[in-house]
């Protein structure tokens, strides 16, 4: 029964909580103007608490080095499917 209890369940965002959790989260957002093609770069990104959700960290360090498939404005998050 102790091996049941010590198993990892993934959280369950309750409607209620999911505007707070967008708040709470940093998402990458345009540093400056991009065109699409261009190759993703960590200077083009910043980290902003954004409130419209997009793309973590973790999520968009493994675009760097990709051609984005959209232009993207300054302080626009980045979307998974970009790069």
């Amino acid at each position: 029964h102790v091996e049941a209890a010590m198993v990892r369940k993934p959280k369950v965002v309750l409607p209620a909580e999911e505007s707070a959790r967008l708040r709470l989260v940093r998402y990458a957002v345009a540093a400056h103007p991009l065109t699409a093609g261009h190759e993703l770069r960590p200077e083009d990104v910043v980290m902003r608490e954004t409130g419209e959700g997009g793309v973590t960290g973790l999520e968009v360090a493994e675009m760097f080095g990709r051609r984005l498939t959209r232009a993207v404005l300054t302080e626009e998050p980045l979307r998974a499917g970009d790069a």
